[in-house]
């Protein structure tokens, strides 16, 4: 009898059948094996598939347990099944992708787990309670600025914002601005791209959930100087929700309770200096912006600016003209 044209599949069907329905606590059998490749077109006797599970053991290196005779289930993969979850929840809680993007990558992630361990994957209730982009170009204009940024090419695109009737206001006249991409960030679940503007002379931050029409332009980046001689990427500068402004190396007085606000926001390797029996000093070079002021009002006078004087000028100004809104 010839053998099915598919019977070359065969270790790849058993391979797929293990992965999608087997795990520590759901084992599949030789017979379930069997009728599964009947289904497909293929026959296997008992004694081949004792074999084929030898050679995905032993030769191709999958970790296939058999608790006995006749049963089996896939142990280690190529995630584990914590690890699985919690990409699952970044991407089900992140921002910047829209709620069919990342319907899709989790159900590409469910392709990692069993099927019985797929559908304890409960995050996914959250796309419809977490606010959501809806800019479903995202992928692409990510996609445009890392071909750019390996090109040594610059990138054109338009620039938008919402008013308050939620209709897009683009900058710059609905003009297009031209710049010379470096590096993407993250910051407070939004995706940033770092860029440097020719005509401003700045490294400028555009959201990338903002940028419409993005495109690559043949004409070599500039600013390479620039964007090394700030070591941008190393240089300590605390930004605030990617705010630009002039960096300033401040003095901030903490009380000693707010040590693990200060650790989560500027890093273990912050050096706490004690200034008195209940506060303490960080010195952080820091891009001044309003956003690095509310963080500060946020702490509810537990921190107060010692130097430089004229940032703590600026920032009783903004004290003031907050305070005017309710007076």
């Amino acid at each position: 009898m010839p053998k099915s044209p598919f019977q070359k599949l065969k270790l790849l069907y058993i391979k797929d059948y293990l992965n999608k329905y087997s795990d520590d606590t759901h084992f599949v059998t030789v017979k379930m094996i069997i009728d599964m490749l009947s289904d497909k077109g293929i026959s296997a006797e008992r004694k081949s598939i004792y074999s084929d599970i030898e050679l995905l053991r032993d030769l191709y290196g999958l970790d296939i347990i058999s608790p006995k005779r006749g049963y089996f289930y896939l142990g280690e993969r190529e995630f584990e099944l914590a690890e699985t979850k919690m990409l699952v929840d970044m991407v089900s809680s992140s921002r910047f992708l829209t709620e069919r993007k990342s319907a899709r990558l989790i159900s590409k992630l469910e392709q990692f787990a069993s099927v019985y361990n797929a559908q304890s994957f409960s995050s996914q209730t959250f796309l419809r309670t977490r606010v959501k982009n809806e800019n479903e170009a995202i992928y692409r204009t990510v996609d445009e600025i890392f071909t750019a940024i390996y090109l040594d090419k610059q990138i054109s695109f338009k620039y938008f914002r919402y008013n308050a009737k939620k209709r897009k206001i683009y900058s710059k006249n609905g003009g297009e601005y031209t710049v010379s991409p470096f590096s993407m960030l993250t910051d407070e679940d939004n995706y940033y791209l770092a860029a440097y503007d020719e005509n401003a002379d700045i490294i400028r931050h555009f959201r990338t959930d903002r940028m419409e029409s993005t495109h690559i332009v043949q004409t070599v980046r500039r600013g390479k100087d620039k964007f090394d001689a700030q070591n941008y990427l190393g240089n300590g500068v605390m930004m605030f929700s990617m705010y630009s402004g002039k960096i300033e190396q401040v003095t901030l007085r903490f009380k000693n309770e707010l040590s693990h606000v200060v650790i989560d926001r500027f890093g273990k390797n912050a050096v706490l200096l004690p200034a008195d029996s209940e506060h303490f000093d960080v010195k952080a070079n820091i891009m001044i912006s309003p956003q690095f002021f509310g963080w500060l009002c946020g702490l509810a006078g537990g921190v107060k600016i010692i130097s430089p004087q004229s940032t703590a000028d600026e920032y009783a100004n903004y004290l003031k003209n907050e305070l005017n809104l309710y007076q």
